[in-house]
C-alpha cells in the first residue's frame, strides 16, 4: 500500500523514537506543566476477552497543535472541516462515516493520525487485561477489566510525569500535573471509576519528603471528568491508539506504519507489586504476543 507523501515525511521524523518519554535532557527547572491525559478503551464489551484501557498524554500547551494536525487528516480525504468525529474501526476500514472513500486513502489517513504521536513525543500509557483470567483472580477487589485497567494507568501515569523533571535536591513540589479526561460511559461504570479515582487520589496530598517511597498520586489534579468523543480530538485519538493495541495485541491484521506508530509510542502500564504479583492477568506489547 502506497502512503501519502505528508505521511512519509512524518515518519522519517518519527522514527527510531522507541522510548519517547525520556528523549531530551530532563529540565532540572522551570513552570509547571499541565498534561491533559485522555483516556478510552477497546474490547470492554462482555464478549471480548481482552480490555485495552489507555491514555494519550498532550501537554496543554500542545492542544492547538493536535487539532491542527487532525485538519491535516481531514484535507487528506478530502473531508470537510465540519467533520466531527474519527471512529477507530470506520477509518480504518472506510465504512460508517467513511462509507464509499478508498479503502488505502482511509488507512493512510489512520496512518497519520496515529503517527502524531512519534512526531510529537506523546506517549499513550495502557494497560491491556484477559478478562476471562480476571474473572478467576480478581484485582483490586474488582473484576471489571476496565476499573482494573484505570487503576493501573493512574499509577503509571503518576510514575511518568514524576520522570519528566530532575527534581531539585530540596524541592517537594510537583513540577507536572496530570488533568484525567475519560470517555463519557454508562453510569454504572462512571460511577465505580470516580470511586477509584478518588480512593487513589487523596485529597490534600502532603509533600513528598526527598527519597521518600511514593505511595500517593502526586502528580494527578484532585478531580476526573469525563467528556463526549464527538467534541474531543484527544479521546478520538486515544481511541484509534487503544483499537489498533487491541488488534496487535490479539494478533490480527494491521497496517504496519499503524502498529510501529503506536507501539513506539506506548508505555505498558507496570506499577509494583500489581504487575509482578498478577503478572498473568495482562497482556503487553513486549510480549511475544499470542491471540487472545
Amino acid at each position: 500500500m502506497k502512503h501519502s507523501p505528508l505521511l512519509h515525511s512524518a515518519g522519517q521524523r518519527g522514527q527510531g523514537r522507541s522510548d519517547i518519554s525520556h528523549q531530551d535532557p530532563l529540565p532540572e527547572e522551570g513552570p509547571v506543566v499541565v498534561h491533559l491525559a485522555y483516556f478510552d478503551d477497546s474490547g470492554s464489551e462482555p464478549s471480548s476477552n481482552l480490555c485495552v484501557f489507555g491514555a494519550v498524554v498532550i501537554p496543554g500547551d500542545f492542544f492547538g497543535v493536535a487539532e491542527y494536525w487532525s485538519k491535516l487528516v481531514l484535507q487528506s480525504l478530502g473531508v470537510a472541516e465540519s467533520f466531527q468525529e474519527f471512529k477507530a474501526g470506520e477509518l480504518y476500514f472506510a465504512n460508517g462515516a467513511f462509507q464509499g472513500l478508498d479503502r488505502n486513502e482511509c488507512r493512510d489517513a489512520f496512518a497519520l493520525l496515529v503517527t502524531v504521536l512519534t512526531e510529537f513525543h506523546l506517549p499513550f500509557i495502557y494497560s491491556a487485561v484477559d478478562r476471562s483470567k480476571l474473572q478467576d483472580e480478581p484485582l483490586f477487589k474488582s473484576s471489571h477489566p476496565v476499573d482494573v485497567g484505570f487503576r493501573m494507568c493512574l499509577d503509571q501515569l503518576d510514575e511518568w510525569a514524576r520522570g519528566q523533571v530532575k527534581p531539585k535536591k530540596y524541592s517537594r513540589i510537583p513540577k507536572n500535573m496530570c488533568v484525567v479526561i475519560a470517555d463519557e460511559c454508562d453510569g454504572l461504570l462512571r460511577k465505580q471509576m470516580l470511586t477509584t479515582f478518588r480512593k487513589k487520589r487523596v485529597r490534600r496530598p502532603r509533600p513528598i519528603e526527598p527519597g521518600e517511597k511514593q505511595e500517593q498520586l502526586e502528580h494527578i489534579h484532585d478531580s476526573m471528568y469525563f467528556g463526549d468523543s464527538v467534541d474531543s480530538i484527544g479521546l478520538q485519538i486515544a481511541d484509534a491508539c487503544n483499537w489498533s493495541m487491541g488488534r496487535i495485541l490479539r494478533g490480527m491484521p494491521l497496517d504496519p506504519v499503524v502498529a510501529m506508530r503506536v507501539k513506539d509510542a506506548a508505555i505498558c502500564s507496570k506499577p509494583e507489586p500489581a504487575w509482578a504479583t498478577h503478572r498473568r492477568l495482562f497482556v503487553s506489547h513486549e510480549d511475544d504476543v499470542q491471540p487472545v
